[in-house]
């Protein structure tokens, strides 16, 4: 939200022309409150797109790079040596996890709101 530092991971409970309601638990008092919050006061939004295979690449690609440089590490090489590592293998464990950051901010992009971005309410009937 502008001006706050306040981030909402809550279900959208309604939505009205220019705003929506989401609801917040209250566990405290065992019940739902809701909150209502305008579309113009709405600064960032975390969208998550499911793309197949690039979602999961998100995940596998930074951890294949790892492995990959720590099998290159611990295992002994034609040379005979252990703990070593070849600069071949961290350009190519660095090439994975650096696709897998890129591919990571493909399915969850933020989006920043300002005159090429705005929140607009789409009536269906």
């Amino acid at each position: 939200m502008n001006n706050e530092t306040i981030r909402f991971n809550e279900t959208i409970a309604s939505v009205n022309d220019s705003s929506f309601t989401i609801g917040i638990v209250n566990e405290a008092v065992g019940r739902m409150d809701y909150q209502e919050i305008l579309l113009k006061d709405i600064r960032l939004m975390k969208v998550s797109r499911r793309i197949p295979f690039v979602s999961q690449a998100a995940v596998f690609l930074p951890l294949a790079g790892l492995i990959y440089i720590g099998a290159d590490f611990f295992n002994k090489g034609i040379d005979n040596k252990r703990f070593t590592t070849d600069s071949s293998s961290i350009i190519v464990g660095g090439a994975l996890m650096v696709t897998g950051l890129f591919c990571y901010k493909m399915t969850f992009a933020s989006l920043k709101m300002n005159h090429k971005n705005k929140l607009k309410v789409l009536e269906t009937y």
